[in-house]
């Protein structure tokens, strides 16, 4: 007998403004960041994130003593990520570049936040 699952994946979309390489918080995640799918008008680069418990603070994201990135993302391609560098993140930005060399967008994108719940 196979027991049926609810879908519980959520999507939360966060969007970087033209010009700009950082978008605004999300609202609270609730359950565990998985993949992020940016949109069409998405320039392809290196993306980084920061992180917040309480949605004031931010922190960009660290991993194995270097900030944690994924290279190389093109629009609207789903992308997944390491879901342990997100435990305990409760809200999230994400940085089109990294801290050091940010990358500004040419227009308005909108980043789709995927997320599932914590197992």
């Amino acid at each position: 007998m196979t027991a049926t699952i609810p879908d519980l994946v959520t999507t939360v979309p966060v969007t970087i403004g033209a010009a700009a390489s950082l978008s605004g918080a999300s609202t609270k995640i609730l359950g565990q960041l998985v993949a992020i799918i940016p949109d069409a008008s998405w320039t392809t680069n290196a993306v980084t994130f920061q992180g917040s418990l309480d949605g004031a603070t931010f922190f960009d994201l660290w991993t194995a003593g270097a900030e944690y990135s994924v290279l190389s993302i093109p629009a609207s391609k789903w992308q997944a990520v390491s879901q342990a560098v997100f435990t305990g993140v409760k809200y999230i930005k994400v940085r089109s570049g990294t801290s050091g060399t940010p990358v500004t967008q040419g227009s308005s994108t909108v980043i789709t936040l995927v997320t599932r719940p914590i197992q």
